[in-house]
């Protein structure tokens, strides 16, 4: 199959492009369907390098109503419960290799007015829209 012009291989790739995220999008349900058939059925899932999935019954138990104050009975129920890995857990606690990005500077992230983009020490109004200038009021 050739492509006869430029347009058409873009199009081309773009299908290709929603054909493997269709598929992706497709894994992902399953995978995350057969997890929750194995919670349903009481089982332990481990997702080795990241957690652990159970689930546990909580019993019946007497609970307050934040707004009024009423004593009611909380029903019994299932909840899931996730505990990381300690492979997870020292990842996220390890020391940054990267450098913090300096803080942006919000006029930078506004829409210029005017065309222009206003440099980092330019405060002139024209630099930034209205709603991040203050007004100063009189009284």
């Amino acid at each position: 199959m050739s492509v006869s012009s430029e347009t058409g291989g873009d199009e081309e790739e773009e299908g290709l492009r929603l054909k493997r995220r269709a598929q992706a999008e497709s894994l992902v349900i399953a995978v995350l369907d057969e997890i929750a058939g194995a919670l349903e059925r009481g089982k332990r899932m481990e997702l080795r390098g990241v957690g652990v999935l159970t689930v546990k019954e909580k019993r019946e138990r007497q609970g307050r109503n934040p707004r009024i104050g009423e004593a009611l009975v909380i029903d019994p129920h299932h909840v899931v419960r996730f505990r990381a890995s300690e492979l997870l857990l020292a990842r996220l606690n390890r020391p940054s290799q990267h450098p913090e990005r300096p803080k942006s500077d919000l006029r930078q992230l506004a829409f210029p007015i005017d065309g222009r983009q206003g440099e980092p020490g330019d405060t002139h109004p024209r630099s930034a829209p209205s709603l991040f200038i203050r007004k100063r009021t009189t009284g």
